[in-house]
């Protein structure tokens, strides 16, 4: 499956040295789904709530069947300490 991690152009120079590094939260992803309007939203979401002028870069990768299970929730969780991580598993 591949998704989509939307990170500040600023970083970009050491996410293509390093690669992205999962942080005590975990990686934050989308899938990439083919439809434009949709895969894109991401984009114009973070440039119209994000009001620090930061302007991001979308890194796609593949999740492998050894990464599953995943977890997964809603974005805004991290900031208000939710946990309620659903478990994901790969319908291959």
């Amino acid at each position: 499956m591949l998704v989509v991690h939307w990170s500040p152009v600023n970083y970009s120079k050491n996410i293509l040295k390093n690669g992205i590094r999962k942080s005590r939260n975990g990686v934050y992803c989308f899938p990439l789904t083919g439809h434009i309007a949709l895969d894109r939203w991401w984009m114009k979401a973070l440039k119209r709530f994000r009001k620090d002028g930061k302007k991001y870069n979308g890194f796609v990768f593949r999740v492998e069947e050894s990464d599953f299970p995943a977890y997964f929730g809603h974005f805004i969780g991290h900031m208000t300490s939710d946990r309620s991580e659903k478990t994901y598993k790969n319908a291959n």
